[in-house]
C-alpha cells in the first residue's frame, strides 16, 4: 500500500505544477481560507482552508487511484459549491485529467454532456451524492450517445473519507503534464476540447494576479 509522506517544498523553489503549489500553501498557510462559498446570498458561508483542500484532494486522489482511474480523464459534474474545487485538485493529485462540464439538463445542455463524455472517452464522473442521483435520472439508454453516457461510473466525492488521504502517493507530474480539458460551449458546433497543462494554468493565474493586483490576504469566492 502506498503511504503518504510529507515532502517539504522549499520556499525558495518555484513550484512547477499545481500539486506543489497547493502543498506549499497547506504547509505555510494551513488555517487560512483558500475558498469561500456564499450560500444563497446570505451571511452564511462555506469555508475551505488550504489544509482542508489539500487533505480532501489527497483522499479523492487515493479513491481514484484505488479504483484504477489514475492518469485517466475524469468528468467533473457539480452544482455551485466547494466540492468542485476539491474534486478538481483530487484529479490532479491522482495524475488524472479533469474534464469540467455543466450538469446535464434537458435539451441542448444534455446533448452537450453526451458529446463531451464521448469525445473525452471518460469512464468515471465525479459529483456530490445528491447531484449524482439527480443526473443519472436524466441519462438513459435512449440513443447511441445516451447508452455510452449511461455506462459512466458516478463517484460521489462527498462520501469519500478523509482517512484515505494518508495513503496518497504523489504521481509523476511536470509543468507540461496535461491538467484539464476545457470544452467549448457547443453552441454552433460539437464541443471541442482544449488541452491545458499545469504550466498553462499557472501562467494564467499569474497573469490574473498581476492584472488585478491580487494580494495575499485576498480570497477566491464562488456565489450562487
Amino acid at each position: 500500500m502506498s503511504v503518504y509522506t510529507k515532502k517539504r517544498v522549499s520556499s525558495h523553489q518555484v513550484p512547477d505544477n499545481l500539486i506543489h503549489i497547493l502543498r506549499r500553501h497547506a504547509e505555510e498557510s494551513s488555517d487560512k481560507s483558500a475558498f469561500i462559498h456564499l450560500l444563497d446570498g446570505q451571511p452564511n458561508q462555506a469555508v475551505l482552508t488550504y489544509a482542508q483542500l489539500e487533505q480532501r484532494a489527497r483522499a479523492i486522489a487515493v479513491q481514484l487511484q484505488n479504483m484504477g482511474f489514475a492518469g485517466q480523464r475524469v468528468l467533473l459534474v457539480y452544482p455551485p459549491g466547494l466540492d468542485f474545487i476539491t474534486a478538481f485538485f483530487g484529479c490532479l493529485y491522482a495524475g488524472c485529467v479533469a474534464v469540467p462540464t455543466y450538469p446535464p439538463r434537458r435539451h441542448r445542455i444534455l446533448d452537450r454532456f453526451h458529446a463531451i463524455a464521448a469525445d473525452a472517452g471518460v469512464r468515471v464522473a465525479l459529483s456530490t451524492s445528491s447531484a449524482a442521483t439527480q443526473f443519472q435520472g436524466l441519462i438513459g439508454p435512449k440513443s447511441g450517445q445516451a447508452a455510452t453516457s449511461s455506462q459512466i461510473l458516478w463517484l460521489a466525492t462527498d462520501k469519500i473519507s478523509d482517512d484515505l488521504a494518508k495513503q496518497w502517493s504523489e504521481p509523476v507530474i511536470t509543468s507540461d503534464t496535461l491538467a484539464m480539458l476545457q470544452y467549448t460551449s457547443g453552441t454552433t458546433s460539437q464541443p471541442k476540447g482544449v488541452m491545458i497543462s499545469h504550466a498553462n494554468l499557472i501562467d494564467n493565474t499569474r497573469t490574473i494576479h498581476h492584472a488585478f493586483g491580487i494580494q495575499q490576504e485576498d480570497h477566491g469566492r464562488s456565489e450562487e
